[in-house]
């Protein structure tokens, strides 16, 4: 199940517990949130519960769909919402973070998902163990988290704790 913090949590988070929440969300979600009628579009919500993990639920609105992350930020500057403006505060706070994550989500396969992220935790000076903990067990399945599967031969060792099969 998809958490959204509340605006005041996520007022009170630092880069390492925005990395966690998203990271642990990406890993269990397993797939990027696009849309159904085009594969291209990514989205802050889409079908089946795929959704951003750092827009609070009370705050979505499709207005703020289509927009890369500096166009959210302007829009809900603009938007004239007091929650709206922390929200854009929060994002502008953790920019270079979440826009990193954002291209992580968008443009990256999702076997790829883990060891970048381990990559980018280390950029940020950030500690990946929410990575450790949240594999532990499981692998990735076609997309879908199932604990005690068997390694993968085909992967290279580091992916082989986020396995990837064909359906």
């Amino acid at each position: 199940m998809i958490r959204y913090p509340p605006l005041d949590e996520l007022m009170s988070m630092d880069g390492q517990s925005v990395s966690d929440h998203i990271a642990r969300h990406l890993l269990e979600q397993g797939r990027p949130c696009r849309s159904p009628f085009d594969s291209r579009l990514d989205l802050y919500r889409g079908p089946d519960d795929q959704a951003c993990a750092i827009i609070p639920e009370d705050l979505y609105s499709c207005s703020r769909e289509n927009r890369k992350l500096s166009g959210l930020i302007g829009f809900l500057h603009l938007s004239g919402d007091r929650a709206a403006r922390r929200l854009a505060a929060v994002l502008e706070r953790h920019y270079c973070l979440l826009d990193t994550l954002q291209d992580l989500h968008d443009d990256e396969p999702v076997v790829g998902w883990p060891a970048k992220l381990e990559r980018m935790a280390r950029i940020f000076d950030l500690d990946p163990h929410v990575l450790r903990r949240e594999s532990e067990g499981k692998r990735l399945i076609c997309r879908t988290w199932f604990p005690e599967s068997p390694e993968c031969n085909m992967c290279p060792p580091l992916l082989n704790r986020w396995t990837p099969h064909e359906s």
